[in-house]
């Protein structure tokens, strides 16, 4: 029996575009239903592949099932009963055969299949049987009810179906592409459902637009291609996804759609590259002399890592063609100075600088970093935040658009069209995955085709790097300087939660300090459970908290207090009272995740820490790193959910920032981890980034060597290539280049 649909030569690409509405057994209700999963068109079903297959081609006899050996059976129903024991569950048994013995199917707690199953109702039931008084029993892991014997509902779907969902007769029984065919005797396909939609009903609809759309679908790859990468048609990779003909098949199939998702992305990126490339910047040569100048400026002698991104960011600065690089590196790895280098080679030449970075913490924290820098240099440095005193903005402004001002430094409101620079020669952003791709793209136009140093400590393995930063240059701070203690993870119960003040209690006494972390600023207590010492144990905020604190565990010790609801003046006073060490433990939000940098502190303690992402924790983890004292991080939590262990897990094993990056991109996944306001990149539907390192590179090389040659992409065979990435991008290509 054929497995997968037959080719249909006569296909139009109008067919594509056919509303789902109109397939047989789809009407309105169900059409709007199936809008839930984004699926309107026949295009939208032939890309909504199985999230799973079950093999049934191996159907076992029920004469030669095994117990404790799970297996798949057809068979139909030749006896139905019900029962109940004394303070047991309602157990419904039905006695199926096929043509070699019977076999009782359990069923417990589902009185509504006495509605449904009825003597002559096929079935295909998988699960591990047992022997009960002799007497084979098995009880379904998962059954189907693939044929009803008088038309009627069927009420059970056991992959989401509801009540009424589908009824089929006698006719259906045997052929290609029903009900019963679809689910038996063939690789069974189980595809991402919603509410009131089945596995029938979608197996049914998959069926008929593979049929009849499959080679509509246009072929982006030219035959050179797919031969030389061994790679299927499309229309045969959409049948073969669907309707596996063998295991062979439906991988070959994966990879033709995971690859040619690469190549569209990849190519997208390679023209932006080749765009910038085009494009011509202002060179700004590091002599010798120079690169001798702005290393005595430095407090340090850089690291071997350090070292080598200056060289790769020098050549950047003098080849004539505008830097687009992102600079990558764990926290505590040293990226400020490495930006620091690059502001200064550009000064050196005439030119302005500035740094863009989140938050007024962030930016404080350079404007003290440059300060402590360039004591006693000629260069001077401008700051710019949100509700700036009128007059200090008057001021700021205007040095910035003189050029007294070498440096500017500052939030969002660097982006404000009063901001004017007299020659802007480097941009350097921080922490970019807190700004969306326009805000950075809205930067460039401040100057003249300015480079652009792209920075982040969310350190990003080189794979995923490749994949969605393919368009900028890539250096990586892969070291941590010399003396940084390091740091040791705990994950604490919450009933053990006064085992980590302690703690804290003791590094203070030895003159260190710390901070506590909460999920939010002030509110209601949410009830959890009742600690004996500790009082109620509830959704901790950080204003309750240091109150608890000062009365309890934390008592005699000077508190601290600081929330992203206070005023600027606020913060900058609390945060200076902690620099200098009036305040011993300071009680925080996540307000201090970037841009805080004092070596004394060496304690973290996270409250409900399974209510933070990894590369949060990681991050708030990094403030506790940045001297020579070895810190100690408290995650506090009672994790409910197996993502929230395996987050608290990660950080317990490992401090390496790229792997940590690496378990948060595998749990989350690249839409929550990138995000396309982030990355404006489109997602990706097929490829798992991680797993399919292999295609990727296939995908980029090819692409990039398309791109590469204008003759090659300007000839027709690539033009249904062309409109898809146009397609894909929309409008995001000229956004790309800033990261």
């Amino acid at each position: 029996m054929d497995t997968s649909p037959a080719p249909r030569r006569d296909a139009s690409p109008r067919d594509l575009d056919r509303p789902l509405q109109f397939e047989k057994g789809v009407g309105p209700a169900r059409a709007e239903k199936l809008g839930r999963l984004g699926l309107v068109t026949a295009r939208d079903m032939l890309l909504h592949v199985p999230r799973r297959y079950e093999d049934r081609t191996r159907l076992a006899n029920i004469s030669s099932l095994v117990p404790g050996e799970e297996a798949t059976i057809r068979g139909r129903v030749i006896k139905i009963r019900t029962g109940r024991p004394r303070r047991g569950p309602t157990i419904l048994t039905a006695t199926v055969e096929d043509a070699t013995a019977p076999v009782d199917v359990m069923w417990f707690n589902q009185r509504y299949l006495a509605e449904v199953l009825r003597e002559g109702t096929e079935l295909v039931v998988t699960g591990k049987p047992k022997l009960y008084r002799n007497r084979l029993q098995l009880t379904p892991r998962e059954y189907e009810i693939i044929h009803s014997p008088r038309g009627g509902p069927l009420l059970n779907d056991p992959d989401g179906g509801e009540a009424g969902d589908l009824s089929y007769d006698d006719d259906a029984r045997a052929e290609p592409g029903s009900p019963a065919d679809l689910a038996a005797g063939r690789i069974v396909p189980y595809y991402p459902l919603t509410d009131g939609i089945s596995q029938r009903l979608m197996r049914s609809l998959a069926w008929n637009v593979v049929s009849t759309t499959a080679d509509a679908f246009p072929e982006i790859l030219p035959r050179s291609v797919r031969e030389s990468r061994g790679l299927l048609s499309i229309a045969e990779a959409l049948r073969e996804a669907h309707f596996p003909s063998g295991d062979d098949a439906r991988a070959e199939a994966r990879r033709r759609l995971v690859y040619e998702e690469l190549f569209v992305l990849q190519t997208g990126l390679a023209l932006v590259r080749a765009r910038g490339k085009a494009e011509i910047a202002r060179v700004f040569e590091v002599t010798e002399d120079i690169d001798a100048r702005i290393r005595a400026r430095l407090p340090f002698a850089l690291t071997d890592a350090q070292d080598r991104a200056v060289g790769e960011i020098a050549r950047d600065l003098a080849s004539g063609e505008p830097m687009n690089r992102l600079l990558q590196g764990d926290v505590g790895s040293g990226k400020t100075a490495v930006a620091v280098y690059a502001m200064l080679g550009v000064i050196a030449r005439g030119a302005q600088a500035t740094v863009m970075a989140p938050t007024e913490l962030l930016a404080a924290q350079h404007e003290r970093t440059l300060a402590k820098y360039l004591a006693g240099s000629k260069v001077r440095v401008a700051f710019l935040k949100g509700g700036q005193d009128p007059p200090q903005k008057r001021e700021a402004l205007d040095d910035i658009a003189s050029g007294r001002a070498h440096i500017a430094v500052g939030t969002h409101a660097l982006l404000q069209e009063g901001v004017r620079f007299k020659s802007l020669g480097l941009v350097v952003v921080d922490e970019q995955h807190k700004f969306g791709v326009e805000q950075r793209g809205a930067m460039k136009t401040k100057g003249d085709n300015p480079h652009v140093l792209v920075m982040t400590a969310t350190p990003i393995p080189r794979t995923l790097a490749l994949a969605y930063f393919g368009d900028l240059d890539l250096s990586v701070i892969d070291e941590l300087p010399p003396g940084r203690g390091g740091c040791d993870t705990h994950v604490v119960r919450q009933s053990k939660r006064l085992d980590a003040y302690r703690k804290v209690k003791a590094a203070v006494k030895s003159g260190r300090q710390a901070y506590v972390v909460c999920p939010r600023v002030r509110g209601k207590a949410m009830l959890y459970d009742f600690d004996m010492e500790f009082g109620p144990v509830e959704l901790r905020s950080a204003v309750e908290t240091r109150e608890r604190l000062a009365r309890g565990p934390l008592k005699g010790l000077q508190l601290g207090l600081l929330h992203g609801r206070m005023s600027a003046e606020e913060k900058a006073d609390e945060m200076r009272r902690f620099l200098e060490g009036d305040t011993q433990v300071l009680v925080s939000t996540v307000v201090i995740e970037v841009g805080i940098d004092v070596p004394n502190a060496t304690v973290l303690v996270v409250e409900h820490a399974d209510r933070f992402g990894l590369a949060q924790l990681h991050q708030l983890r990094g403030r506790i790193v940045r001297g020579e004292h070895r810190g100690e991080c408290f995650l506090v939590a009672d994790p409910k959910t197996e993502g929230a262990m395996e987050r608290l897990a990660a950080l317990e094993e490992t401090t390496d920032g790229f792997k940590i990056s690496e378990a948060d991109f595998r749990i989350r996944g690249p839409g929550e981890f990138f995000g396309t306001r982030q990355s404006g990149l489109p997602e990706l539907r097929f490829a798992d980034i991680l797993s399919d390192i292999e295609t990727l590179k296939e995908a980029r090389e090819d692409a990039f060597r398309v791109v590469q040659d204008n003759t090659v992409l300007a000839a027709d065979e690539w033009a249904a290539l062309r409109r898809r990435v146009a397609e894909v991008f929309a409008g995001r290509l000229d956004l790309g280049s800033v990261g």
